[in-house]
């Protein structure tokens, strides 16, 4: 990503999707360990949107 910045690629962001969950969180929320239940969507709605919202009123 630095690289495409440092070219003038100012569009790209990056999002730390390992970091939504905890370890405790991912083993409650994550039952075959690949995607999140119900509940876990709920919380990275809550967790990204913020993020997200920030990204698109930039642009």
């Amino acid at each position: 990503m630095s690289v495409l910045r440092e070219r003038g690629d100012h569009g790209i962001h990056y999002v730390d999707g390992a970091a939504v969950f905890t370890p405790d969180e991912a083993a409650d929320l994550m039952p075959d360990t690949l995607r999140p239940d119900n509940a876990g969507y709920r919380l990275m709605a809550a967790r990204l949107g913020p993020q997200l919202a920030a990204v698109a009123d930039a642009r």
